[in-house]
């Protein structure tokens, strides 16, 4: 559903007058808590002591001072806002107020009974608190008051006592005790470091010279001994290996020599592979032989002595030639067997030191572990010597990483303030008053709100009636001895509203009832009768509770009809009507009958008074009992055109009026509007009266079968009731 603009700000504005009806209905309550809270703060003011606050302020320092490049003991305190929370509750502490004191010389010195105890149960002084101590601290920290206005890291250390001196005094105490706390937090955390670093460094240098101590000796026992970067095995096995290839190269040229000194095919010499200095020689020798020889027998001295000389010569060199060369291949043999058989021992003694190798290479691993460690343990010590060095140098370096910017000065001024607190005062006994009303009016289920009676039952409220004015007389008497009153006024608004008509072929009938008794509907019953006749309506009041009639005593009469008399019809209608000399009325009443009216006004007789009455008057008001008489109204209800239900300001229930409205639309009578009375200053504008005319009764009307057709009843649904938002328990669901 969609809410236009207006409909929005009509509820707006309407919620604000419901607000400022509470308000005025419940302006006592708000008024009394004010002046209660007003009198409260003026008692406090009166007895309160003047103090004054005195305030030393602090600032951390974000800038860092580097003197040395080195890391301190003790880490800056970061800026943030939990730290800085940290350090103010550090600074409002018990432990620094203890500081303080001491610091003023206020700290007294254990007493005799403290000391015994600490020597019969072996616990310090301090353990043992002083309850004068105790009081002192406390005393001291209840003026205590440490800020921060969370956009810098200014500290402001306030303090509030009665002598400004004593003030300025402590706050300045709290500053300097917190410096000093800082640096000696930073001292001793330094002295203590180079403390734990000096043992840490004992025992560190005794690890070392272990772990080093153990790697040579099992170098020694593990024969891993180097020089030139190597061990004494490796340097053995590549020497081994490379006689070891020049042996191989030598046994293979000696075995190639001797090889090619043998004839492949039969084993002769082959000079032409040998050489020698004899064997060079014999060829020499034999060559100048053969050329003897040859010259010889070219020269054809065939039969020549030197011939047979010469040829034995040749043959002598030639037998000494193969002798030497024979020799040389026995050599060439032995120089490749000796060649093999050094490769072999070379071979050997490699493998051997290969072996060697491998085991020690095996035990090089130990030892690579054992250096590892060694190496560990010597930066371990070297770090450790480094940062040990470093705390000793910063020993004398320790300074405050704040600083007091504004020393606290004893005020002049005090810093109570009594304007603040009264108009706090004032404040919250007007907001508990208001809270007060608010919740006494959602408590209240008294009719107090015409607008709250409205949405709760869905029917309109058509007229207000004032309280009287003492002095005045009776109320049903003012509409006709003082016509200006403003109670006469509210009952002529109230006619206005229902609007009757004048010589109307038949009366139209106005049942008056109440919520609850003593309501004021017969007063009501009687001033609007008399209103209409003074208006110039023909009208009649029909009296219609057998049980306590009270109309006749409203206009001034003594009743002498029994109602249930009339109901039989022992009396005719013109019996029974009497005029009233003050205004012109006429009026039926009755006394107590001891019956029913739920029986008495469902009688033939009762039905036919009520047509006589309709057809002779304009307007007829029967004076009903009220709705909590359990149903008795009921059946007068069901005669009338218009049903007005009479409730009293400030004393008729919600509920009350709701079970009412429920009880007539279950018996299908809608009642025409409420009537307010006794409403004082308080009640809220219902909006005027709002005018609705009479409609005739429909001639298809179903007659009462107790009572004749000629008295038609008047179903009020004929009768358009004021609009009412519908917002109450009986109203109908609407989009």
């Amino acid at each position: 559903m969609i809410v236009s603009q207006p409909r929005r700000e009509a509820d707006q504005g309407r919620m604000l007058r419901d607000a400022l009806g509470v308000l005025r209905r419940r302006r006592n309550r708000v008024i009394v808590c004010t002046l209660g809270a007003a009198l409260l703060a003026a008692a406090h003011l009166t007895v309160r002591t003047t103090r004054y606050t005195a305030e030393a302020v602090l600032a951390l320092d974000a800038r860092k001072v580097q003197v040395l490049p080195l890391d301190t003991v003790v880490s800056r305190l970061p800026q943030e806002s939990p730290v800085l929370r940290t350090e103010l509750d550090v600074i409002a502490s018990r432990g620094m107020a203890e500081r303080v004191l001491e610091k003023l010389g206020e700290a007294a010195p254990p007493d005799a009974e403290r000391s015994l105890r600490s020597r019969l149960f072996g616990t310090s002084d301090a353990a043992i608190e002083d309850p004068g101590r105790r009081d002192a601290v406390d005393d001291l920290l209840d003026g205590l008051r440490v800020t921060n206005d969370g956009r810098s890291f200014t500290i402001v250390v306030a303090y509030n006592h009665v002598d400004p001196v004593r003030a300025a005094a402590v706050a300045n105490a709290f500053a300097e005790v917190y410096l000093e706390q800082i640096t000696a937090a930073q001292t001793s955390a330094t002295r203590d470091a180079g403390e734990w670093l000096g043992r840490r460094l004992d025992a560190l240098r005794r690890r070392l010279e272990t772990s080093e101590n153990g790697v040579q000796a099992f170098r020694r026992s593990a024969g891993l001994l180097e020089a030139g970067g190597t061990t004494l095995q490796e340097q053995r096995l590549n020497a081994l290996t490379a006689e070891l290839a020049a042996a191989r190269t030598a046994r293979a040229a000696a075995e190639a020599r001797f090889s090619a000194a043998l004839d492949p095919t039969g084993g002769d010499v082959r000079t032409d592979l040998f050489d020698g200095p004899a064997l060079q020689a014999l060829r020499r020798d034999l060559a100048a032989a053969e050329r003897a020889l040859d010259e010889i027998e070219r020269s054809g001295a065939l039969k020549s002595p030197d011939i047979p000389a010469l040829r034995h010569r040749v043959a002598s060199i030639g037998r000494q030639i193969v002798a030497e060369i024979a020799r040389m291949r026995g050599a060439l043999a032995d120089e490749a067997e000796i060649a093999r058989r050094k490769e072999s021992d070379l071979a050997a003694a490699a493998a051997e030191a290969e072996r060697e190798l491998g085991r020690v290479r095996a035990a090089g691993v130990q030892l690579d572990q054992l250096e590892r460690e060694a190496r560990a343990d010597r930066m371990l010590y070297e770090s450790f010597l480094n940062r040990y060095k470093q705390t000793v140098e910063q020993e004398g370096l320790s300074a405050p990483e704040a600083r007091i910017i504004s020393r606290a000065e004893p005020p002049h001024v005090p810093s109570t303030r009594r304007l603040p607190v009264a108009v706090l005062a004032l404040g919250a006994g007007a907001g508990l008053g208001v809270a007060l009303a608010f919740l006494q009016e959602r408590l209240d289920r008294r009719i107090r709100s015409v607008r709250r009676l409205e949405e709760e039952t869905g029917v309109a409220v058509v007229g207000e009636l004032p309280e009287p004015e003492r002095g005045r007389g009776a109320p049903q008497l003012l509409p006709v001895t003082e016509p200006g009153s403003a109670y006469a006024d509210a009952v002529r608004r109230l006619v206005a509203t229902l609007d009757c008509p004048r010589n109307v072929e038949t009366a139209k009938i106005v049942t008056v009832t109440s919520v609850e008794r003593q309501d004021g509907r017969t007063t009501l019953a009687v001033a609007l009768a008399r209103s209409l006749a003074a208006a110039g309506r023909r009208v009649i009041a029909v009296e219609a509770d057998a049980v306590s009639p009270q109309l006749a005593a409203a206009f001034g009469a003594i009743a002498t009809t029994d109602l249930a008399a009339v109901a039989r019809d022992r009396f005719t209608p013109e019996d029974v009507i009497r005029p009233d000399p003050k205004s012109g009325a006429c009026f039926v009443g009755a006394g107590p009958s001891g019956g029913s009216p739920g029986v008495l006004v469902d009688t033939e007789g009762f039905a036919r008074l009520i047509d006589h009455v309709k057809r002779r008057f304009d307007v007829v008001i029967l004076d009903a009992p009220s709705m909590a008489t359990a149903g008795e109204a009921l059946p007068a209800a069901e005669y009338a055109d218009a049903v007005l239900l009479v409730a009293r300001w400030k004393r008729t229930g919600l509920d009350a009026a709701a079970t009412a409205v429920r009880r007539l639309a279950l018996t299908g009578v809608e009642a025409f509007g409420f009537v307010l009375t006794g409403c004082d200053a308080d009640v809220e504008a219902s909006g005027g009266p709002v005018p609705v005319r009479f409609v005739p009764a429909a001639a298809e009307a179903k007659p009462h079968p107790l009572r004749p057709a000629v008295a038609p009843r008047g179903p009020n649904a004929k009768i358009p009731r004021p609009a009412v938002a519908a917002r109450g328990p009986l109203a109908e669901k609407t989009e």
